[in-house]
């Protein structure tokens, strides 16, 4: 950076400081670049020059306009083999830029994050052509309340708001859900569910309006539920509501022979999506005085049922982290983040209905929302065939 900072210095009738603007105009060049280098000219540290500095081509395009603005030519010479320099590093150590970005944002935590959503973000559009299908949010609440009929067993409720659901290739079926179960399911009511009836799961006070049109296909005992029409891009989008009652199907507490054990809830990613917004809510008896300890993991397509695992319409299968699946477990920067207690808290930008939703699930099952305390993982451009993971530590038996 040395050569750079002489290069800036050497510009005739620049102003001090120097400003992106001004650079950009007097050098004919993009205002990008030169925000770049200067934010680059003001670093110390190797990584983090190495990190924001422009590539190769765009520093000889710049070194080329100094040049003609006389700049002295051996500045312009010490500057052009130092970014022969920086293009052998990026060649022999990282293969390109991007892949030099990857490395750096292990060892500097203000590169990691966006190097992560730019993969993401990548990992998205890509897989959202291939499959045809996008969606801009998908909103998932686990609601977990002690059991009237399971003693020492939590009940919950799964629900999921899909906004921003659309095809975006002509032709291509947009599969929202999918459920692979022999297990029965019921509504937020507690009716069962004939398989694959999805109209007695869905909320459709809080569906777009028409309706829109959904089918059902039956594959043995797995239902793939899709969105009809022909309908294609963002002007066809449409908001789904759906839930479902699982009785009983979380511990409350370890058996005295366990000397630790983990109540974990999920949501797999199986729809292309901008923004997931995952929400877990348990009662104050539930899993009390602690909060969730966070893991994804990879699942090549296939979500492993844990004990007791909870099922979530999209994604199919949720499954407990359990042991070994440490191999699997992707490093990323994502975090829970604690909503307080009280239906007041429950709010989201990306889903204004979220906070109705959570109302009327209680309501269906006479809960009270105000002994809910709630968290939540936010992600942006979540990772394809992935597994968002909250692992509770079960209290021993009561009486303990």
């Amino acid at each position: 950076m040395r050569t750079f900072r002489g290069v800036l210095e050497a510009i005739p009738g620049h102003p001090s400081p120097h400003r992106p603007q001004w650079l950009a105009r007097f050098l004919g060049v993009n205002i990008v670049l030169t925000s770049r280098i200067l934010k680059a000219a003001q670093q110390h540290d190797p990584l983090a020059v190495a990190h924001i500095i422009p590539g190769p081509e765009p520093l000889r395009r710049l070194l080329k306009a100094a040049e003609r603005k006389k700049v002295d030519a051996a500045i312009i010479r010490e500057a052009r083999a130092a970014v022969d320099r920086f293009e052998h590093l990026i060649d022999v150590h990282a293969g390109d830029r991007s892949a030099l970005d990857a490395i750096i944002s292990g060892w500097l935590p203000d590169a990691r994050a966006k190097v992560e959503l730019i993969a993401k973000q990548s990992v998205f559009r890509g897989i959202s052509q291939l499959l045809g299908t996008a969606c801009d949010v998908e909103h998932s609440v686990i609601i977990l309340y002690p059991s009237a009929t399971h003693p020492g067993r939590a009940d919950s409720v799964c629900a999921t708001i899909s906004r921003g659901l659309r095809r975006v290739r002509p032709g291509q079926p947009v599969k929202f859900d999918s459920i692979h179960s022999t297990a029965p399911m019921f509504t937020i009511s507690g009716h069962p569910v004939t398989h694959g009836a999805l109209h007695g799961l869905l909320l459709e006070q809080f569906c777009s309006k028409p309706m829109p049109p959904l089918q059902v296909v039956h594959l043995g005992d797995k239902a793939v539920y899709t969105l009809g029409g022909d309908g294609i891009g963002v002007q066809s989008a449409v908001s789904l509501a759906y839930a479902t009652f699982l009785p009983g199907n979380k511990p409350m507490h370890r058996t005295a022979e366990e000397p630790a054990a983990v109540a974990t809830v999920a949501v797999g990613i199986a729809l292309p999506s901008k923004t997931l917004v995952f929400d877990v809510l348990v009662h104050e008896d539930v899993y009390p005085n602690q909060d969730p300890k966070l893991n994804i993991y990879r699942t090549a397509g296939v979500f492993t049922a844990g004990s007791g695992a909870e099922r979530r319409l999209t994604g199919g299968v949720l499954g407990g982290a359990g042991s070994g699946r440490e191999g699997d477990r992707i490093d990323v920067i994502e975090a829970v983040q604690p909503l307080g207690r009280g239906l007041a808290r429950f709010r989201s930008v990306e889903t204004p209905t979220v906070q109705e939703v959570i109302g009327y699930v209680c309501g269906q099952r006479r809960w009270d929302p105000e002994k809910l305390r709630g968290y939540c993982c936010r992600v942006e451009y979540p990772i394809y065939s992935s597994e968002i993971v909250l692992g509770f530590e079960l209290p021993g038996p009561p009486g303990a």
